[in-house]
């Protein structure tokens, strides 16, 4: 069984390697951003509140279209495939709908373990975790990509539970740090109160810098998601 810090190690040299691709696509998010922070500067009320909830609903697209793209990216690069950039993001387009209905299936099945007591979602969370890479690598579509998650983490709960939650816990983990550090060092330098960075108005530099850390994180995550489910099918084998 491979560790979770050799699954992350692995995703950081991909990274690394190919890093000018997985951010370029990531920086997307550049653009929604920036439309977010124009509306607020509407001066109808109405107009902006209206404005503000469709481009939150495009910024979450963007997330998952994204997600998409340096998922099937990383798979690519790992076939040794040479990446088409200019049919790359109209490949991603072509499974969008299915990611987005698989992640809604995701949240729904998640949220009703929950309400349940929690330990149910907590299962089901280690169960469907990897609903959205048996999409993109195997091609299933909806419940049965559900049940092709179920079927990986069957007998192994607690491994498919560390590879799932692991990497993330340590990406974000270190993300977070970092953010914080880049936020105090800020706030230092400009004398901005530390509590009105995290208060309810931020600045407007603490939410580019957040922005900027989620496209660097976003592909990262990405990549450990195919790798660990890879060597989820590896085990099975």
């Amino acid at each position: 069984m491979t560790s979770v810090p050799d699954i992350l190690r692995a995703s950081v040299l991909l990274y690394r390697a190919h890093a000018k691709l997985f951010v370029g696509y990531a920086s997307w998010l550049l653009l929604s951003y920036a439309a977010i922070v124009l509306a607020t500067l509407i001066p109808s009320e109405n107009y902006r509140l209206g404005i503000g909830i469709a481009l939150d609903l495009v910024d979450g697209v963007l997330w998952l279209w994204i997600s998409v793209v340096t998922t099937v990216l990383a798979v690519q690069l790992l076939d040794k495939k040479e990446p088409d950039p200019n049919a790359l993001p109209w490949l991603s387009l072509s499974v969008l709908g299915s990611f987005v209905w698989i992640s809604l299936l995701q949240a729904l099945t998640i949220a009703g373990g929950i309400l349940m007591f929690i330990i149910p979602g907590l299962i089901f969370l280690v169960w469907f975790g990897f609903a959205t890479q048996a999409l993109l690598l195997d091609g299933k579509k909806g419940l049965d990509a559900l049940s092709a998650s179920r079927d990986l983490a069957k007998g192994r709960f607690w491994t498919a539970a560390l590879y799932q939650l692991g990497g993330p816990i340590v990406c974000g983990a270190a993300y977070l740090t970092a953010l914080a550090a880049l936020y105090l060092l800020v706030s230092y330098l400009t004398k901005t109160p530390v509590d009105i960075i995290f208060g309810e108005n931020p600045p407007l530099w603490a939410g580019m810098l957040e922005t900027v850390g989620n496209i660097f994180l976003l592909p990262l995550l990405s990549i450990y998601g195919v790798l660990a489910y890879r060597e989820m099918k590896k085990e099975r084998t």
